[in-house]
């Protein structure tokens, strides 16, 4: 389970680090978290895809 939350934790570190994100709890989805860009007005979705075993994400639809 912590393996689980570091690769997500170092997915957003990689992929937002340095950049100005608020980072919220995502209950809907497994591990999820939601990383909300208020300047660009968008947001990422991070989860765990267990069918898969990986980390997962999908950003804010058009």
């Amino acid at each position: 389970m912590d393996t689980i939350k570091n690769d997500i934790e170092q997915w957003i570190a990689e992929h937002f680090s340095g950049e100005d994100v608020i980072i919220e709890e995502y209950p809907y989805l497994p591990h999820g978290r939601k990383i909300n860009e208020p300047l660009k007005n968008d947001y990422v979705i991070v989860y765990y895809h267990a069918h898969y075993d990986r980390v997962n994400f999908y950003f804010k639809p058009n």
